[in-house]
């Protein structure tokens, strides 16, 4: 509960210790934090407890790799400098709030190996995402159109998950492409032949489909 006072600290980055107990409510008060990395320890508890959404000015969040449960909230949308947030594997439920289009200078957003179920929200076209990752979850629905206007993403993962439909022609248009994993969904239909305009693409996965 110490950590609380530490009033002035930028940077708290904990990475594979051993670190045991919940996050600390008093963490809301730590307002000038930009960096949280608590990835790798043995903490518990929710993985993004009410008082993250206080810390304004956090550009990076780090909690997978510990015993967390949990979901994400609207209050996702307060953290306006996110610019990381990474909790794979943290047993996350519940859908994905569409206030994550409210993060602006997003640009890694690691959800992989949870729970989340229902549907990529639309408004994750807004954010200028350089690295998706939302695989093995229980995610349905297809690709939303506006995902495809996310021309900085250079890796795309979403294997693993309940999603169908086809790919959009408009896929040539994210040309930052390197990575796109779509295996093991229930994707059907042709491939576009705009997949040709991708030139930067080093790994394409549709396998399982």
């Amino acid at each position: 509960d110490e950590i609380g006072g530490l009033t002035t600290l930028r940077t708290f980055d904990v990475f594979a210790n051993s670190i045991r107990g919940i996050i600390p409510d008093n963490l809301r008060n730590m307002t000038n934090l930009e960096i949280l990395d608590l990835s790798e320890n043995l903490i518990t508890g929710e993985a993004l407890p009410d008082a993250l959404y206080q810390l304004e000015d956090l550009q990076i969040y780090r909690i997978g790799g510990n015993q967390v449960e949990g979901s994400l909230n609207p209050g996702i949308g307060m953290l306006r400098n996110l610019r990381e947030l990474s909790a794979p594997g943290s047993q996350l439920k519940g859908m994905i709030p569409t206030e994550i289009g409210q993060l602006l200078f997003l640009e890694f957003l690691q959800l992989s190996r949870n729970s989340l179920i229902g549907t990529i929200p639309s408004e994750i076209g807004r954010v200028g995402l350089r690295d998706l990752r939302l695989d093995q979850n229980f995610l349905q629905d297809g690709i939303p159109t506006e995902l495809y206007n996310v021309g900085s993403l250079t890796s795309l993962q979403l294997q693993t998950n309940f999603l169908f439909g086809g790919l959009a022609t408009t896929l040539g248009q994210m040309t930052n492409l390197r990575t796109i994993r779509l295996e093991d969904n229930d994707f059907s239909g042709a491939l576009p032949d705009t997949l040709s305009s991708l030139v930067n693409l080093e790994q394409f996965v549709i396998s399982g489909n």
